[in-house]
């Protein structure tokens, strides 16, 4: 019987120490600089000093610096955070965006001395920010939530991508642009910014410079012959140089149909196939006057 009890007491001791060995190994939700609400509420309580209450608490809010002085109530109130939070905080080691996707190297910021905050004009944190607060640093492993945003306040979220073990990752806009289709959101035209991570600790993407790029990138190529010139009209309506390219695009389509009238002369184009091409022309008239291109003809 004492073998028994000694074998039950084992089982128990197990049943209790497993879910805790789960919990070490546990990866926490990586995260942003922001402060939640809870958060905010603890920094209330630790924070004495009324005078720099609001600033600092504002500081959280942000996740970013931006206070000068309040030196002393900033750094106990960053350590009291850290220790109490415990939280894994999400940085963005480097970043390059081209027209057509995004390329990220993401880190994670862990058992942080000081809550670090984003220095002024970063959107994001980056390492220099988590150094900073006494972080031990390792890259990211991961999913990055994704969600789409609108001028007027709708979001739409899609799903994640995912990091590697080496923290790369990689935004291809094709296919948020079909994500964005499948879940009934219309087209990525329609949306103002991707936002990257929860709060946007991974960073945003601003569509409408995104596009603005394309534009004077489509532009170019249509100035050196490259670009067709009907195509930049349709996708860049309110470009700047709209008025220009369309002059270029009338062009190049006279061009064209005087090129085929002068292959349908030669005998190397029919009519039929000219007024499939160009329903509305005005050579169609002078297409009467070319043996070939009478009903008789070829």
């Amino acid at each position: 019987m004492r073998a028994v009890g000694q074998i039950c007491a084992a089982i128990f001791a197990l049943a209790a120490v497993a879910p805790t060995a789960h919990a070490a190994t546990h990866r926490p939700v990586v995260q942003g600089a922001v402060a939640d609400a809870p958060t905010q509420e603890a920094a209330a309580q630790v924070l004495a000093s009324s005078s720099c209450r609001g600033s600092l608490l504002l500081e959280l809010a942000q996740g970013r610096s931006a206070v000068q002085g309040c030196a002393a109530d900033r750094v106990r109130l960053g350590r009291a955070l850290a220790r109490r939070s415990g939280r894994s905080f999400g940085f963005v080691e480097r970043r390059e965006v081209t027209l057509a996707q995004l390329r990220l190297v993401l880190g994670e910021a862990l058992r942080c001395k000081h809550w670090p905050l984003r220095a002024a004009g970063r959107e994001v944190l980056d390492p220099r920010d988590v150094d900073g607060a006494g972080c031990r640093k390792r890259r990211y492993e991961g999913p990055i939530a994704v969600t789409v945003r609108a001028a007027d306040g709708r979001a739409l979220t899609l799903p994640p991508v995912f990091a590697g073990r080496d923290g790369n990752a990689t935004i291809d806009f094709a296919e948020v642009d079909a994500h964005v289709r499948l879940a009934g959101g219309g087209t990525l035209g329609k949306w103002t910014s991707i936002e990257l991570g929860h709060d946007g600790w991974a960073g945003h993407v601003d569509l409408v410079r995104l596009r603005g790029f394309r534009a004077d990138w489509h532009r170019r190529w249509v100035a050196t012959g490259r670009g067709v010139p009907g195509l930049f009209v349709v996708g860049h309506p309110d470009h700047a140089d709209v008025d220009d390219v369309q002059a270029l695009a009338t062009e190049a389509r006279a061009q064209r149909q005087q090129a085929d009238y002068e292959a349908v002369r030669a005998g190397s184009l029919t009519a039929a196939e000219f007024r499939l091409r160009y329903p509305w022309s005005p050579f169609h008239r002078a297409l009467r006057d070319v043996p070939s291109a009478t009903p008789s003809g070829r």
